[in-house]
């Protein structure tokens, strides 16, 4: 039987969020709990044709009218995705005065960011940060961190009560399979648009054939740290590195998986020319 990705893949999600922004507007409506304007998606990457391109940018920077918001799909969740995110939402802080803005023009803007996290263990499904002092005092009132434990929606889905189910809705469908979201679509627009997209990508061999090849590589890394037992680290993140260079992964994704510089890993594409 074929496999079904859904939008937990963070190559799925994006390629559907920049192909259909009504569901990406309806997803961030539904957690920011406000209605916004329609939708400016300013990152470059471009959707599914153009699924191999090396360039590493965050998954969805926004603008909407006064607000800035980047969001985060973390298939899986490790430490050092909150000091990653963190950053990227500054960045789009200080990127707007590198622009040649003033800083005082900070104080008009609204920077969110927007984590959707798998495996977060969190006792609840949502929370909120913001920089504030111990009694609670705001040390800016327009920047802030939204976390959302993605798998306790699915844990807790039958025993949340309508209006949560209401509110999460939208993210619970996004790691349906195929027959479940036949089940919950139920005359929802939004989520009768989603299933059409997920199949369509599901049904492009290209695209599948891209996610499988990314798969592989990652299957070659659990089994690369077998090999770590034995020798010295370093030296195994380079065969690792070489594995996945001769199954065609991307520099950049082998240097994700592996933490080699990326000018290590294209001195070793080099070398095996």
């Amino acid at each position: 039987m074929n496999k079904f990705y859904t939008a937990k893949n963070d190559k799925v999600f994006k390629a559907i969020m920049m192909r259909n922004q009504k569901i990406l507007k309806a997803i961030i409506e539904s957690i920011l709990k406000i209605e916004i304007d329609e939708i400016l998606i300013l990152n470059s990457e471009l959707p599914i044709t153009y699924v191999r391109s090396k360039k590493r940018i965050v998954d969805l920077l926004i603008k909407s009218k006064d607000k800035y918001i980047n969001v985060e799909l973390n298939p899986s969740f490790k430490k050092e995705h909150v000091y990653r995110n963190l950053t990227y939402v500054f960045n789009i802080y200080s990127n707007k005065i590198q622009s040649g803005e003033r800083y005082s023009s900070l104080m008009y803007s609204e920077f969110i960011g927007i984590n959707l996290s798998y495996g977060l263990n969190k006792s609840k499904i949502k929370e909120e940060y913001k920089i504030q002092s111990n009694s609670n005092k705001e040390y800016v009132k327009n920047f802030k961190i939204i976390e959302i434990d993605m798998d306790k929606i699915r844990k807790d889905w039958y025993i949340l009560s309508s209006e949560e189910k209401n509110e999460y809705k939208y993210l619970y469908m996004l790691d349906l399979n195929k027959e479940e979201l036949k089940i919950n679509v139920r005359g929802d627009r939004i989520m009768k648009e989603f299933e059409e997209e997920v199949n369509k990508i599901n049904q492009d061999e290209q695209f599948k054939y891209f996610l499988t090849d990314e798969e592989d590589g990652e299957n070659l890394y659990e089994s690369g740290l077998i090999i770590a037992k034995n020798e010295g680290l370093e030296e195994a993140s380079i065969n690792i590195a070489k594995k996945l260079l001769q199954e065609n992964i991307t520099i950049d994704k082998i240097a994700e998986i592996t933490n080699l510089p990326i000018e290590e890993i294209i001195n070793l594409k080099t070398e095996n020319k």
